[in-house]
């Protein structure tokens, strides 16, 4: 990452009043059943919401219309790999937003054929600027399948995983990693699995499960139980110890 133009973006940002980042919902289309979230269900629910997906064009006139401050664009869903045109989209970003430094997309790899195709054609993207994926893992193969209500779904996107990272080794502008979104329905296993994961050498995520319209999950009651301080508390810490090991540099 450019620091001293991120940092320039960043005052001016601040200054205008104007974002510096955007999360933009390409898709509600996922292949996943979460317990957590309901996004799946949306185009199920209402079939006429996936023909008013916006089309590539519109898209590009949105990020054309963002302001100029934005740095970090998080492509998101539904599954962002579900839209057969995500690298075009990528390019469309690319080329309509000058400060553009990072983008950031979360799967959760159960389509791996998908995913590498759509990879290797942003690979051939130039310019391109810093791209992190995140593929989901929410705990060990029995947890994780039963939060995402997709069986083998653990061992899908544990190869999806390996593969995008063997693919992408000698591109660094990619940065592959995993991401666990803590809920009551993983709670008691975060922490054992987490510092595993960290100890094996791989870059770990942690998300919050929470309420939003986006998701349809606010009549879902409490998704992180507030009660089990203590055990958050220890999967908060075996994260943060994996960020105090790096150099500045590195962050």
């Amino acid at each position: 990452m450019k620091k001293a133009a991120a940092l320039g973006t960043l005052l001016k940002s601040r200054r205008e009043k104007t974002p510096y980042k955007v999360n933009f919902a390409i898709t509600f289309q996922c292949t996943s059943r979460c317990t957590t979230c309901n996004i799946w269900k949306k185009y199920k629910e209402e079939p006429t919401l996936r023909e008013r997906e916006l089309p590539l064009q519109e898209i590009e006139a949105f990020f054309k219309k963002l302001p100029p401050t934005i740095l970090w664009l998080s492509l998101t869903g539904g599954d962002p790999f579900l839209r057969e045109d995500l690298p075009e989209i990528v390019a469309a970003a690319v080329g309509s937003l000058p400060s553009l430094q990072v983008i950031s997309i979360p799967s959760n790899g159960l389509l791996e054929e998908k995913i590498a195709s759509a990879v290797e054609k942003a690979m051939a993207l130039d310019p391109l600027p810093e791209v992190y994926l995140t593929f989901s893992l929410d705990g060990p193969p029995e947890v994780h399948d039963a939060i995402r209500g997709v069986k083998g779904a653990y061992g899908r996107t544990w190869q999806t995983y390996n593969r995008i990272k063997k693919l992408t080794a000698s591109d660094k502008r990619f940065h592959i990693g995993l991401e666990t979104t803590l809920s009551r329905l993983n709670v008691d296993s975060a922490e054992p699995f987490l510092r595993e994961l960290i100890a094996q050498g791989h870059d770990v995520t942690l998300t919050i499960a929470h309420n939003a319209d986006l998701y349809g999950n606010q009549e879902e009651g409490e998704l992180l139980p507030v009660g089990d301080a203590k055990k958050i508390s220890a999967i908060l810490e075996a994260v943060t110890e994996s960020l105090s090991k790096r150099k500045p540099e590195e962050l």
